[in-house]
């Protein structure tokens, strides 16, 4: 029993001290906003005839425009190598978006994901030339978005909204 007593004890004394380490600790200061300019919109696409999908958990890049032309060479050497083996163009099989959104994540200087609404946002921009690279496959389509976009002031607002009218390339997958 005294030993049950002591551990009693034991337990009930780190306790309190923990509970004043904690009191004392002082807290994190609230975070200062990032600086920069906010790039912001909603993401949609219109599969059918006026059905609308919101492009929820779609990742997003932003990509400083010097590595564009890299982007569309990776694009187009994998899209040639593909292609070439079975001697036909079909987009939708062999538009390899894991190359490209692979060199579009890794080159970016800002990675994103749009929430359930498709809304996103870049925060804390520096002024520059851009794209938002993101990407879209499902067992219908296969495309991608390489949206330019300008940063002039740390102090710019910009509101672009992804959807058809923006994209770079869709395929529709051919029924077999």
């Amino acid at each position: 029993m005294k030993d049950v007593a002591g551990w009693c004890f034991a337990l009930l004394l780190i306790f309190s001290v923990a509970d004043l380490i904690a009191e004392e600790t002082p807290r994190d200061e609230p975070t200062t906003p990032p600086t920069g300019a906010t790039i912001s919109g909603q993401g949609t696409i219109e599969l059918r005839i006026n059905v609308t999908q919101y492009l929820k958990g779609m990742g997003l890049a932003l990509v400083p425009e010097s590595f564009v032309p890299e982007l569309k060479e990776i694009r187009n050497k994998r899209w040639l190598e593909s292609a070439s083996r079975l001697r036909f163009n079909a987009g939708y099989y062999y538009l390899d978006l894991k190359s490209i959104g692979y060199f579009a994540s890794t080159n970016a200087v800002q990675i994103t994901k749009s929430d359930a609404e498709g809304k996103y946002s870049f925060t804390g921009v520096e002024p520059g030339k851009y794209r938002i690279y993101g990407q879209y496959k499902s067992r219908y389509a296969a495309g991608y978005w390489l949206i330019p976009v300008e940063i002039k002031s740390i102090d710019d607002q910009i509101s672009i909204d992804i959807n058809n009218e923006n994209l770079e390339e869709i395929y529709n997958r051919e029924a077999q």
